[in-house]
């Protein structure tokens, strides 16, 4: 009894130590894994911040986005979003920021339990049943299981009561699949499964104002981030999906040509489908009387302005000036416009911060000059130059005379080999600092900062 009262005495003391007041939490100063509890939980890792409350390479909770952005629920907020948020709070770019994401409790629940017996009168067929629209059904030639008839088609009303495995085909045909062979005990090669879409929806929604939906009317093979603004898990086809947060602020849910056309666009690279597969919906805000935002009255919306006259003509891109952005194109149905020619963005540098933004460069105004022009996006090329940032170095041991375990700026470095120019230059800095201290590059830290 004693020793419970200390337990509990101190992991109260423990408790109250937190300042309520921080938006972040550290950890643990003992090794690097990732945090795995508690469940609905989302924590970031950093090489290297500008905050001082921020130490290299420990785990902190993101209290803030799970507060306030929803990333102890959705693993691609987590993952992909306050990734890029984290990053530019800490001034840093986004290869120097790791995540990790802990499913909450339900969905573990859900994807943990065991598959539960399935209807005592299955269909028996030898063809795959074809309805109805939105389920999911298994057929093995053996099974443990009393219940289970062999070589007979079984509907999977557990799995698309508990896991949506009849809206989804990957948790039909995957994991349920895996779900059958561990519960009949079984290979999952004796286990074949069949999925039905759902029926695809008779009308868009019509709500909120300020919103924009989509719709994909095949499976989405996800691969990679077209940019960091999509978010989708586990997207099912022929359903409507509201565009995220993020990109509604950036304007999808304001005007109606970025969710109707750039958002498409964004979204059939992303899910490698053509653009005849993806549906938008837009709902004007409550406030709109422009006809960019679907309204009925103002003037047309500007066309993005010509680029400079005189475009620098080089088959490289330009590495120079310092923050800015450029772009070429293969065709295009503006006459001012020199294909294959790289141009700079003045417009953009000047209006969407393409010139500090590497994201409004890249993808943003990638879009909007595809637009413009009157072509896919696929015939746009677009190339960034970071502005002028720092690279520091701090080192543990050291043959040389200098201050060891101190924050250093490698300011021959930045001169001579550019290297507060990218997180890839500095970087290169760490074997040049290993040789001149004569020794391993272990007991060196680099660390760049988008800040000069």
């Amino acid at each position: 009894f004693v020793m419970l009262f200390w337990v509990v005495w101190a992991a109260t003391v423990t408790a109250n130590a937190a300042s309520p007041a921080l938006r972040i939490r550290h950890l643990s100063d003992h090794g690097n894994p990732a945090p795995i509890s508690p469940p609905g939980s989302c924590y970031f890792k950093a090489t290297g911040c500008i905050k001082a409350s921020v130490m290299p390479n420990r785990w902190y909770r993101d209290t803030y986005g799970e507060a306030n952005l929803g990333s102890k629920e959705d693993r691609s907020v987590c993952m992909q979003a306050r990734r890029t948020q984290v990053a530019l709070w800490c001034g840093v770019n986004m290869e120097a920021i790791e995540m990790a994401f802990n499913t909450p409790v339900q969905l573990i629940y859900n994807r943990k339990l065991s598959p539960p017996p399935p209807s005592p009168s299955p269909p028996s067929s030898l063809q795959a049943p074809t309805s109805p629209a939105g389920s999911c059904y298994f057929k093995t030639s053996s099974c443990s299981q009393e219940s289970v008839r062999p070589n007979t088609w079984t509907r999977d009303s557990w799995g698309e009561l508990n896991q949506r495995s009849g809206e989804n085909r990957k948790v039909c045909e995957q994991e349920r699949l895996s779900g059958y062979a561990s519960w009949c005990g079984v290979p999952t090669s004796t286990i074949t499964m069949h999925f039905n879409p759902a029926s695809k929806p008779t009308s868009p929604p019509t709500s909120p104002p300020g919103s924009c939906w989509f719709m994909i009317t095949t499976e989405c093979k996800i691969s990679q981030a077209v940019t960091d603004s999509i978010i989708m898990y586990e997207y099912n086809p022929n359903t409507w999906k509201r565009d995220n947060y993020v990109a509604e602020k950036k304007g999808a849910g304001k005007w109606t040509d970025t969710c109707v056309n750039t958002r498409r666009r964004d979204y059939a690279q992303f899910c490698q489908v053509d653009v005849s597969e993806v549906t938008m919906k837009f709902n004007p805000p409550a406030d709109c009387n422009h006809p960019a935002c679907g309204g009925g009255k103002g003037p047309p919306p500007p066309s993005p302005p010509p680029p400079l006259p005189s475009p620098p003509i080089s088959l490289q891109a330009p590495e120079s000036p310092l923050a800015s952005c450029y772009f070429k194109v293969s065709s295009c149905k503006q006459p001012s416009v020199t294909i294959n020619t790289w141009l700079r963005d003045v417009w953009g540098e000047k209006y969407k911060r393409s010139g500090h933004d590497v994201s409004a460069c890249i993808y943003v105004r990638r879009n909007e000059f595809a637009t413009w022009c009157n072509v896919d996006v696929g015939a746009i090329t677009m190339h960034w130059n970071a502005p002028s940032g720092s690279c520091w170095y701090k080192i543990s041991r050291c043959a040389q005379s200098i201050k060891l375990n101190s924050w250093q700026r490698d300011s021959w470095g930045e001169a001579n080999k550019a290297s507060g120019r990218t997180y890839d230059a500095c970087m290169s800095r760490l074997n040049d600092y290993a040789q001149w201290c004569g020794v391993a590059t272990s007991f060196i830290t680099m660390f760049h900062s988008m800040l000069s």
